[in-house]
């Protein structure tokens, strides 16, 4: 039996080899903000939204358009960029795959690549596993907890036209 790896990620990994990344914190850190997952899709989406009046309302007050952007859209978009980042914090911290391939070092494996050691081919703890799958799932349930009332109204702000 053997594993098939996609091209991107022999391409990838062959970067890194070529940067002198390759089992690094950086290489991974860069690796992980370069992979966006749903994050522009829902950003597309919610810009559409936006009005252009507030665009020419703003031109014609004289704003300029970086102004225009950190003032006005950046907080009306707060609600789908913390959803955005909440969908991509859950992705990386869930990812055991690319942990597996680019961090050879284990001290470097994040806590859900630790998980594994609690299951075995034959038998596994699963009172160990279960404390410890609660104890890796506690900083995303607070990040959610925290960014709670942002993140339905982001979520929902560009999957239809209102």
């Amino acid at each position: 039996m053997s594993l098939f790896l996609p091209l991107a990620i022999t391409t990838q990994f062959q970067l890194l080899l070529d940067i002198n990344i390759e089992g690094t914190r950086l290489g991974y850190i860069l690796l992980m903000t370069a992979n966006f997952g749903v994050g522009p899709f829902l950003m597309t989406n919610y810009l559409k939204s936006v009005p252009r009046e507030l665009d020419e309302a703003a031109a014609v007050d004289g704003m300029g358009y970086f102004r225009y952007v950190l003032r006005i859209v950046a907080p009306i978009a707060k609600p789908v960029i913390i959803t955005a980042f909440i969908f991509q914090a859950i992705g990386v911290w869930n990812d055991i795959i690319n942990a597996t391939i680019y961090l050879n070092s284990p001290t470097l494996q994040p806590i859900t690549r630790g998980l594994l050691t609690f299951s075995g081919q034959y038998s596994s703890q699963v009172p160990l596993l279960s404390a410890a799958i609660l104890t890796a799932a506690l900083p995303l349930l607070a990040l959610y907890i925290l960014a709670q009332r942002y993140f339905v109204p982001g979520a929902l702000s560009g999957s239809f036209k209102g």
